[in-house]
């Protein structure tokens, strides 16, 4: 049961006098431009359920974020109701009608703040006029001020054309540029810069499952993430949504410059040396789609097959206290958050199994490791590899060419806590890793 308090806004009223429906007579001209407005609204604790009434000009919006004062998202547990224009074909007066849409509100991971807590972006579509705020459980103070931003992005009224790059599992998927998604709306700040990758991370958008425009959600994330979070670009590398479709995310600007190869925005301030894949909806109890899951795998198959990646490896991190991070990771494996949901989360090993053929460093056979003595004994080094150590901090310390096959004994350098030892074959070699401690 919905306790104390609701927040209603109210972006029109019925006019009898109109000739109109209700929610067609805005109070301004639909506007041309992407914008985001910002309403500051009070809330107060009422123990007798009656509801607070907001009441706003009409104005045109098609998603919207709120955000909170530090830890009341924490403490307490909010849903956002979002009432969507329609017609009945039977009502002879022609008044829109509305239908509610009910939306567990969940904090966003992504944007950090010591003033306030902001959610995720919640896409309302093109017919959303109301707009109500229930609190479900959890304490709260006696009155609080919510932020609301009404955030309203041009529909796209183009052509989807993708770029094909070729077909299978390590091939490149078919690709939504930036230059078709993102038309009519402003260009990203200038200054992107490349990274070299060594983790692919997955993440999940976490703003439901039910919308289907997959092209003006991600139109919306780009505004969100610009004009509301004032990064430079969109967050992530590439986004994925449930119908298979591919959009190449952050802008990559220069020719030198790879789409995979961006830095971007979506590893809680330790983006280096990650590729961030986005995939359009909620996976905490909602698996992905069988098409979104292939065109994951494909592009994750690309990638470590044109980087030389082992989907099985671990590599330390410049800007994490933990020690490894996975080749392929969930955002979770790095940051304080649920992201990428436990049903997406829960893939991640069959994914690295799926997609391990297309790696050119597979192992082919079984590596052995022994260290005794502050020495390595290293067993079954293909023909032609190069074994390489490196520290924590991915600091080279030794390497050995031309490792044979057999024994290969190396002495471990004196105050390294951890040794990471990486076996690196040819395309018909063998290749793994492995950790070691040393008082």
């Amino acid at each position: 049961m919905k306790k104390w308090i609701s927040i209603l806004v109210f972006l029109g009223v019925f006019a009898q006098i109109s000739a109109c429906p209700c929610f067609d007579c805005p109070d301004e001209g639909k506007p041309n431009f992407s914008r985001v407005i910002t309403l500051k609204k009070w809330a107060h604790k009422n123990q007798n359920t009656q509801t607070l009434f907001i009441s706003i000009p009409r104005l045109y919006f098609n998603s919207v974020t709120l955000r909170f004062p530090k830890g009341i998202i924490d403490k307490s547990k909010f849903e956002l109701q979002l009432g969507h224009k329609y017609y009945d074909t039977t009502d002879n007066w022609g008044f829109a009608q509305i239908r509610y849409q009910n939306i567990l509100l969940s904090k966003e991971d992504h944007f950090q703040s010591n003033e306030f807590d902001q959610t995720n972006l919640y896409y309302a579509g093109n017919n959303c006029s109301r707009l109500y705020l229930n609190q479900l459980e959890g304490e709260l103070p006696d009155s609080f001020e919510v932020e609301i931003l009404l955030i309203y992005v041009p529909p796209f009224a183009g052509k989807i054309e993708k770029q094909v790059s070729g077909r299978g599992t390590c091939n490149l998927p078919p690709i939504i540029l930036q230059s078709i998604w993102r038309a009519g709306l402003p260009p990203p700040k200038p200054g992107r810069t490349a990274t070299p990758t060594k983790h692919c991370i997955i993440h999940h958008s976490a703003d439901g499952n039910g919308n289907t425009n997959y092209t003006d959600l991600v139109r919306a994330y780009y505004t969100y993430h610009t004009q509301v979070n004032g990064w430079d670009d969109i967050a992530y590398n590439y986004l994925i949504a449930a119908n298979g479709d591919v959009y190449a995310g952050r802008d990559p600007e220069k020719a030198g410059i790879r789409q995979d190869n961006v830095l971007g925005a979506h590893f809680c301030a330790k983006n280096n040396n990650t590729m961030g894949v986005c995939m359009i909806g909620d996976f905490m109890s909602t698996d992905p789609s069988n098409l979104a899951m292939q065109s994951l795998e494909s592009l994750l198959g690309w990638k470590i097959h044109t980087d030389t990646l082992n989907p099985y490896f671990s590599y330390p991190h410049p800007t994490l206290s933990a020690a490894l991070l996975p080749v392929i990771a969930g955002h979770r494996d790095g940051c304080i958050t649920n992201c990428p949901g436990n049903l997406l989360y829960a893939k991640i090993d069959a994914i690295r199994n799926n997609v391990a053929g297309c790696s050119v460093s597979q192992a082919k056979q079984e590596l052995k490791v022994y260290s005794r003595n502050g020495q390595v004994r290293v067993e079954n080094a293909a023909q032609g590899s190069t074994l390489r150590i490196y520290d924590l901090k991915g600091a080279l310390i030794q390497e050995i060419l031309n490792a044979y096959s057999g024994i290969e004994e190396i002495d471990i350098p004196t105050g390294k806590l951890y040794i990471i030892l990486e076996l690196v074959g040819n395309r018909q070699g063998n290749s793994k890793i492995f950790y070691h401690s040393f008082p």
